[in-house]
C-alpha cells in the first residue's frame, strides 16, 4: 500500500512539475515577442495596404519614423517633426527586400536612396517620397506646378523611377523645399521662436542664401 503511494505522489510530482516547465516555456515566448515589437510602432487608426501584392501580415505594424505617418501634414507638422523627418526617418538597409511588382516583376531599388539624398522609402505605402516636399511644399509653387506623386502620395511607378526623380529635381517647388529644408536645419539648433515665419517668407530665404 505504500509502495502504491509513493508510486502515485511520485508521478504527480514529475506530472506537476512538466506542466510547470510548458508553462514558463509559454511564458517565456510570449515575453520574447513583445520584445521584438518594440522597435516597431502599432497605429490604432490609421489604414495600411496589407494585400497580397505589397504585404503578407497578420497585425498593421509601422516602422519607427516612416516618412508615411507625416505624409499631408505640412501645415501641422511641429519642429521636432520637421527635424525627424529631416534628419531621422526610417531608411531600408541595404538588404531590404522590397516589395516586388506582381504585375511587371520590378521593385524600388536600393541604390535609389544612395543617388538622391532627398528620397525616402515608405514601407508603410510601398512608395517613394521626397522628404523635404512631403514637409515643406505647400503648393505647385512658380507655375502652379502640381503637387502629387513624391509628396502627397507614395511614388510606385518604379520602371519610369530614374526620369521621374529626375524631374522633380528640377520642379520649382522641389528647389524651394530645399532650400527652406537646409535653411531650417540650421535654425533649428538655435530654436528660434519665430522660425515658422521665417521659412513661410520665401523672399527671406532668397535673401539669406
Amino acid at each position: 500500500m505504500d509502495n502504491k503511494r509513493k508510486h502515485t505522489t511520485l508521478l504527480s510530482y514529475f506530472n506537476k512539475k512538466e506542466k510547470l516547465q510548458v508553462k514558463e516555456n509559454e511564458k517565456s515566448d510570449e515575453i520574447h515577442i513583445v520584445d521584438s515589437l518594440d522597435s516597431h510602432t502599432v497605429t490604432d487608426n490609421t489604414p495600411v495596404d496589407c494585400s497580397s501584392e505589397k504585404f503578407e501580415c497578420g497585425l498593421a505594424m509601422v516602422k519607427q519614423n516612416d516618412i508615411g505617418l507625416f505624409i499631408n501634414r505640412s501645415g501641422s507638422l511641429s519642429d521636432v517633426e520637421k527635424h525627424t523627418v529631416l534628419k531621422n526617418l526610417w531608411s531600408p538597409t541595404i538588404n531590404y527586400k522590397f516589395p516586388i511588382n506582381s504585375k511587371r516583376n520590378i521593385k524600388f531599388q536600393y541604390r535609389w536612396l544612395q543617388k538622391y539624398a532627398w528620397l525616402c522609402y515608405s514601407e508603410k505605402l510601398n512608395g517613394a517620397f521626397c522628404k523635404y516636399c512631403v514637409v515643406f511644399a505647400k503648393d505647385g509653387g512658380f507655375g502652379s506646378q502640381a503637387l502629387g506623386g513624391l509628396v502627397l502620395t507614395p511614388y510606385q511607378n518604379w520602371k519610369n523611377a530614374l526620369e521621374n526623380f529626375e524631374n522633380h529635381s528640377k520642379r520649382e517647388y522641389h528647389k524651394t523645399s530645399l532650400l527652406k529644408g537646409d535653411y531650417f536645419l540650421k535654425t533649428f539648433s538655435n530654436n528660434k521662436p519665430d522660425i515658422i515665419e521665417i521659412l513661410d517668407n520665401e523672399r527671406y530665404i532668397y535673401y539669406f542664401m
